[in-house]
């Protein structure tokens, strides 16, 4: 392995030099010597390209074309076109051992651009003129114009670039060729030979001769193969060993193709008298196995296939072992670049260090000050926090707003320079104060001051009307324009006015008064009074709408009546004391809503709410439980008393007669009274007791009413309606209808057995339908009669038993409402 350059004996750009030419035999050396650290940019540039190269050696084309591509890019803002070159070649393997041409293609120049610049360098440094980069610039299939153009520039410049010219008329030669125009071609490839034999390029001249020989060999002119490859061996001398393998492998291919096996065996003997690589002894090996083999000479072909499959086991083996040398150079590159990295951030990591102690040392001071301010700044911070949490938690409490006031007040006395407070409360137009805190005798003195009382609501008291929505405050009260001179006269200097929220129609608002000399209200005083009168606002006016919230849901919102969940409270709260209570019914409530609408039925109960109302004594409370239900509570009533009895009946006759009186002439209301403690265990009992009262006297009223509109004669009574049976009529709330002989018999069976099942088999016989139910004719008569019913009566109906038979059903309850 031939050693490194020594580092400080070559220069930057002479290093990169010195990697690039190792990196075909040393590609480990190669990227070591690239991998000094670099800070300027083109030399980093030449050292990512040394990189991508060793890459491609070890097989990693992805890298390779990624990196190489990357370069390129960069590469083409400068003037280094040695190294852009390069990176160009570089990318170009790679994308064709990836199939990925076309992507290195589009990162290219144009081809004739490439052309151009290729003869730029002909023309002004014919050194760096490499006519092979137009194969990497240039896809190869329009490849022939570009390097035709390359060759017309390259005659200009002879002789400096008759070198070049030869390597440019090679591969023009070869791509006439490939295209079919031999002619051409061999003509081209002559002239490159030419070239090359003058100009001394043994590449040119080796490739020139290569090339013709193949042709001539692919056209069977194998005299002309023969005569291109003549002076090979006189040569051999100068040619590289490479070069010479080159040429006598062409020579045995001649005569291998024009038959003469004798001859090719003695080009294979002078071939075998060269150093061969492994890949060149395996292609040598199977040419001289298959001509021993075409002379007869079996056992000798059997041999060297013998000799054939070691050598290619052994080429294979040091392949895998060349593989993996190359993964542990790769790897010990990598170990090697991130020791490199950890030592910078190491370095790094204790330059910060070092900065960082210099800053706490400069720092430490000024937090030490900063942290004695922000201590006190916290502990000021702490007693506004406790005093605002204890005025917050006064809230929680069930105090009125002078009480909440005063406690409130004891606790912003603390941190808040006042000596007095009052507590100003506006209802309707006037305004009324009262004194809750003084600090000293002085200011109990001050407080003693008879304040203006009844003042409009407009008018100044302090700083500002007492109706106001946000605190203000005063540091100089006699000099304002809405002072009042008997509280300068009594000394106040300064003053706070807070609004506390409203309830109940009253308004708060809470004043703070300063005796003596003028003071500044400090911001901190102002946010905590702020802070007080938006935590009192709030809680007064929670309060008023807790208060409302509660009145509404106590309240029926269409007759403005307590409701059911107040009559329960109200009858559990009275359990300990005597009580009576009244259960109410208004009768005509369903009759209204269905002749009238329901908008007249809401008017009858608000109508017969307000009269309840209007009629009921001081100490008889009215409820609505719902629909048309109602009740009245009176205390000191324990049992049986005619006065209650006559006291809620005067009220019922007093609010039927007005609701009769506009407008309502059905309606009527029936009652019942049960006393606490005397006809009941429990309060529950007594409501029970007088609802079951309510209702027997409904069922009097009833009876009483169906004796006087019953008709004369025979007549069938079922629910609220009646069939005449001489007339076969049936009247009812909703109207009148006739019934035929059958549906009249039909009807007076079902009713004879209401409220049970009749068979059809039974209803048959009873509705004269014995021998004629065909066709379905009984379901027919019951159909008609269930119509005709449904037109006289809501509350009575037929059933269809299924399977079984009919009933009739009416409910026993039914009401004239």
């Amino acid at each position: 392995m031939k050693p490194l350059a020594p580092s400080d004996v070559l220069t930057r750009h002479e290093s990169f030099e010195h990697a690039w030419r190792l990196l075909t035999d040393h590609p480990a050396q190669a990227r070591a010597l690239a991998s000094v650290d670099q800070t300027h940019p083109a030399l980093a540039l030449q050292a990512r390209t040394v990189h991508c190269a060793a890459d491609l050696g070890a097989g990693l084309y992805p890298e390779a074309l990624a990196e190489a591509l990357a370069v390129v890019d960069e590469l083409r803002g400068t003037t280094d076109q040695l190294w852009l070159s390069r990176a160009l070649q570089i990318a170009a393997l790679a994308s064709d051992a990836l199939y990925q041409r076309d992507l290195t293609l589009a990162r290219t120049p144009r081809p004739s651009d490439a052309a151009r610049a290729l003869q730029r360098f002909a023309l002004h440094s014919p050194p760096l003129a490499h006519p092979g980069d137009i194969w990497y610039l240039t896809d190869r299939c329009d490849i022939a114009p570009h390097v035709r153009a390359t060759a017309q520039g390259l005659e200009q410049t002879a002789p400096a670039g008759r070198h070049i010219l030869a390597q440019t008329s090679v591969n023009l030669g070869i791509l006439e060729c490939e295209a079919g125009r031999l002619a051409e071609g061999i003509a081209l490839l002559e002239r490159g030979r030419d070239l090359a034999d003058t100009t001394g390029d043994l590449a040119g001249w080796v490739s020139a001769v290569s090339h013709l020989a193949h042709v001539h060999t692919e056209l069977g002119e194998f005299a002309a193969a023969r005569r291109a490859l003549n002076g090979v061996a006189s040569r051999s001398a100068e040619l590289s060993g490479s070069a010479y393998r080159s040429l006598l492998f062409a020579q045995v291919r001649v005569e291998y193709q024009a038959g003469d096996l004798q001859a090719a065996l003695l080009a294979l003997g002078a071939l075998h008298s060269t150093t061969l690589t492994g890949p060149e002894q395996q292609a040598a090996l199977l040419i001289e196995a298959d001509l021993h083999a075409q002379l007869g000479r079996y056992e000798e072909a059997y041999t060297l296939i013998e000799r054939l499959a070691e050598l290619t086991k052994q080429l294979n083996t040091r392949e895998r072992d060349r593989q993996l040398a190359q993964l542990d150079e790769k790897y010990q590159v990598e170990i090697m670049r991130r020791d490199a990295a950890v030592q910078q951030l190491k370095a790094e990591a204790a330059r910060r260090e070092a900065e960082m102690e210099h800053l706490e040392k400069v720092e430490l001071q000024r937090a030490l000050e900063s942290n004695a301010i922000l201590i006190h700044l916290l502990r000021d911070s702490h007693l506004v926090s406790e005093t605002l949490l204890g005025v917050s938690q006064l809230t929680q409490l069930d105090l009125d707003p002078v009480d909440l006031a005063r406690h409130a007040l004891t606790l912003v006395t603390r941190i808040v320079d006042a000596d007095w407070c009052a507590l100003a409360c506006r209802k309707g137009g006037q305004v009324t104060f009262e004194t809750v805190w003084a600090r000293t005798e002085d200011s109990r003195a001050f407080a003693s001051v008879t304040l203006p009382e009844n003042r409009g609501v407009h008018e100044a008291l302090l700083h500002s009307p007492a109706s106001q929505d946000e605190p203000t405050f005063a540091s100089s009260y006699e000099r304002g324009t809405t002072h009042c001179p008997e509280l300068v006269d009594a000394g106040l200097s300064g003053c706070a006015s807070l609004p506390a929220g409203t309830a109940l129609d009253v308004t708060y608002v809470l004043l703070l008064g300063r005796l003596g000399p003028d003071r500044e209200w400090t911001e901190r005083e102002r946010r905590v009074l702020s802070a007080t009168s938006h935590t009192l606002r709030a809680a007064v006016e929670s309060q008023e709408r807790m208060h409302r919230s509660r009145e509404a849901a106590l309240t029926d919102s269409l007759t403005g009546l307590a409701n059911r969940r107040a009559f329960e409270e109200r009858v559990r709260d009275a359990a300990g004391t005597a009580f009576s209570v009244a259960m109410l019914d208004l009768d005509g409530l369903k009759r209204t809503n269905d002749t009238r609408g329901h908008a007249a039925g809401d008017t009858l109960l608000r109508v017969f709410a307000a009269a309840l109302r209007a009629q009921a004594p001081r100490d008889v409370q009215a409820f609505r439980l719902g629909g048309d239900e109602m009740a009245l509570v009176m205390d000191g009533h324990s049992g049986p008393d005619p006065q209650v009895d006559r006291t809620v009946r005067a009220v019922v006759e007093a609010s039927v007669a007005a609701v009769r009186t506009a407008g309502f002439p059905e309606a009527d209301c029936s009652f019942g009274v049960a006393g606490w403690p005397g006809e009941g265990r429990t309060p529950v009992d007594v409501v029970a007791l007088a609802d079951t009262r309510l209702y027997a006297e409904k069922q009097a009223r009833r009876a009483r009413r169906s004796a006087a509109e019953r008709p004369p004669g025979g007549a069938v009574v079922f629910g609220d309606a009646v069939l005449d049976t001489v007339t076969r009529d049936v009247r009812g709330p909703l109207g009148q209808t006739k019934l035929s002989p059958r549906e009249s018999e039909l009807l007076r069976a079902l009713v004879h057995h209401s409220q049970q099942v009749v068979t059809r088999a039974d209803l048959t016989v009873m509705g004269g339908l014995a021998g004629n139910d065909t066709g379905g004719a009984l379901d027919v008569h019951i159909s008609n009669l269930r119509r005709k019913l449904a037109g006289v009566t809501e509350h009575a109906g037929i059933r269809t038993v299924r399977g079984q038979g009919f009933s009739l059903q009416w409910y026993e309850e039914f009401t004239d409402h």
